[in-house]
């Protein structure tokens, strides 16, 4: 599958699909120009590139509004895991093995609501 050709999706559901580390080179690349929605709950993610949600829309920045990382095996997350997520509304890491979330983890995440 060529992702390449789809620039234009808005909501990708990725659940259920076997991932255990997001990796920028891995999906940014290829995706995300206009995207709002991804769903990642039950996968085996362990890790989240820092700079995976680097993607930006024409506009000049990440237009990405729900992102769903539950049922995952996230043990921790990176200061700057969230800091391209300025248009973040909701975000779900529900069911992971996070003992603690860094200071800065939401510092660029003005619109998160939940």
């Amino acid at each position: 599958l060529n992702i390449r050709k789809f620039n234009s999706i808005l909501f990708l559901n990725l659940s259920h699909c076997g991932f255990t580390n997001l990796t920028y080179d891995d999906f940014n690349s290829r995706v995300g120009y206009r995207l709002l929605s991804v769903d990642f709950s039950f996968n085996q993610i362990r890790y989240i590139d820092e700079n995976y949600f680097r993607f930006k829309t024409n506009s000049g920045k990440n237009e990405l509004e729900h992102l769903n990382l539950s049922s995952n095996l996230i043990e921790r997350l990176e200061d700057d895991s969230f800091k391209y997520l300025v248009n973040l509304k909701f975000l779900n890491f529900r069911k992971n093995y996070l003992k603690r979330l860094p200071i800065k983890l939401f510092a660029n995440c003005f619109s998160l609501l939940s």
